[in-house]
């Protein structure tokens, strides 16, 4: 059988479709300063729940994941970065989809890691 998980590859950026604990989101796209770069629809994990309707982008730099090496491992729960071989498709809040390599992505989260920050937030 087709399990539900596969049949809905797309999930929302919790960012633009939740109030998050941390602050960030951002729930009004006029209120973004950089609706080319904010990601507003991911390609989702295999392995997530069926019910799971968004990604916990939120959740990505928990200080404890951070510390342990697991920021990846918990991506990978939410979202499929190689979808397409080496890339996956991603939709942004100004209405143009982007293929991202996975080197690309996995910049985005080393740079994060580093700077303390999460390419998935909006600019406000």
């Amino acid at each position: 059988g087709v399990s539900l998980s596969t049949l809905t590859s797309y999930l929302v950026n919790e960012y633009v479709d939740y109030k998050t604990a941390d602050g960030y989101a951002v729930l009004n796209i006029n209120q973004m300063r950089s609706t080319h770069t904010t990601i507003v629809l991911f390609e989702g994990s295999d392995s997530r729940n069926s019910t799971e309707d968004h990604v916990d982008t939120s959740q990505w730099y928990a200080p404890f994941d951070v510390a342990h090496g697991l920021v990846w491992s918990t991506m990978l729960k939410d979202i499929t970065p190689a979808r397409h071989g080496d890339c996956s498709n991603y939709l942004y809040a100004d209405g143009h989809s982007e293929t991202v390599s996975m080197p690309t992505f996995s910049s985005w989260v080393q740079q994060d890691i580093a700077h303390k920050t999460n390419f998935a937030r909006p600019t406000k």
